[in-house]
């Protein structure tokens, strides 16, 4: 069984199947995921985008029956089908309570990709050691934390270096995706959810009005998620009157022809980050979930970029501050100093070194079948 439950998990998930049954020929999936995992012949039961969600508190509602559904699915089905072993990637709320389920049945507990516990609810390390036979992290101080706390981890490196090696290793131009091949070339990266995108694609376009006011030349372009569709976008898109590409399907491309991305908080900032493209950072939740998340926060930042630096390389506004006029003009601020610019994508290249090199999936896949042929 494998589950994931967002569209970075999805991707991370397909690569680990394909790597896993290159090792073990015959081996067969089935669990929760979304089109990459379907595409490897992943049978799901249910697809990741009916139980994605963002926030603590409200924006889960929305999504709690299908959540519920699905997690009542595949625990009976831990226990029904008793898989050889389960992989549980990222997404705590569903996951950690499988790992619990699967403990009880006697089902061997894989962990690719940590949940943030380190960030918030680190209680949560607990289960972690009780629950999951082994952990294969993707940052590097990550393995400390868990062995620190009695769990069994060992640093793999980052899947999105695998993901992202072709582009670096041949780098697309404008003209390759039908861009303006002049001028300052701004990415709008709203998020992978549908409800995300029409809480932050608005206040983004916004944004981008202010900077094709302020200043000449500049075009803006827009890649899709693979479990975004055209149709959420188009309306807000026209509406705009700005120059607005979209695209499907070249995410990282677009990023890396970019000049800089104003980006969702998420794993699309890390994404920018390992390019070399200077990102602000916006985000916004509930109140609610303001409140609990100040509670509940450890950490100083919330882009993954900055986490694993130590300090701010990307701009981060959240809540209140992510109004499209500050948003302008952070963005105004690096676009207008090429100094800056150059010195960020130093320090840009230098924080993504710690990630390790491309491997990740076939490094966690080895541990994977291993633990697999284990004997109880």
């Amino acid at each position: 069984m494998i589950a994931a439950g967002e569209a970075s998990g999805d991707l991370y998930g397909a690569r680990l199947v394909k790597e896993m049954r290159s090792l073990a020929p015959g081996l067969e999936f089935f669990g929760m995921g979304g089109p990459f995992m379907a595409a490897q012949e992943v049978r799901l039961l249910f697809h990741a985008r009916e139980t994605g969600a963002v926030g603590f508190v409200s924006e889960v509602w929305r999504h709690l029956k299908r959540f519920y559904e699905a997690l009542t699915r595949l625990k009976s089905d831990i226990i029904r089908q008793r898989p050889s072993l389960v992989i549980l990637i990222d997404f705590p709320e569903l996951n950690l309570r499988l790992a619990k389920a699967a403990k009880r049945a006697g089902v061997k507990v894989f962990y690719y990709v940590s949940p943030q516990i380190w960030a918030w609810r680190t209680h949560r390390a607990r289960i972690m050691r009780d629950c999951v036979d082994l952990l294969a992290v993707a940052l590097p101080f990550e393995e400390e934390f868990y062995l620190r706390r009695g769990a069994r981890a060992v640093f793999v490196g980052h899947p999105l270096m695998d993901f992202l090696a072709p582009v670096l290793n041949d780098p697309p131009t404008r003209a390759d995706l039908g861009l303006k091949e002049t001028g300052n070339l701004v990415a709008l990266l709203p998020g992978s959810r549908k409800g995300e995108v029409s809480s932050m694609l608005p206040g983004l376009l916004d944004a981008a009005g202010i900077l094709a006011r302020s200043m000449a030349g500049i075009s803006f372009v827009l890649p899709l998620a693979p479990t975004v569709d055209l149709a959420d976008v188009e309306h807000a898109v026209l509406d705009s009157g700005l120059d607005v590409t979209v695209l499907q399907g070249k995410t990282h491309e677009a990023i890396k022809v970019s000049d800089l991305a104003l980006a969702v908080s998420g794993t699309v900032t890390l994404e920018a980050a390992i390019l070399g493209t200077p990102a602000v950072i916006v985000y916004r939740v509930s109140k609610l979930s303001e409140m609990v998340g100040r509670i509940l926060i450890k950490s100083h930042h919330v882009g993954l970029i900055n986490i694993l630096a130590g300090e701010t390389l990307f701009p981060e506004l959240l809540q209140e501050d992510a109004q499209p006029a500050h948003i302008a003009h952070a963005a105004l601020d690096l676009l207008s100093d090429p100094g800056k610019m150059s010195g960020l994508r130093e320090r840009l290249s230098q924080a993504a070194a710690s990630l390790g090199g491309p491997g990740a999936a076939r490094r966690a896949a080895r541990l994977a079948v291993g633990l697999m042929e284990q004997k109880a």
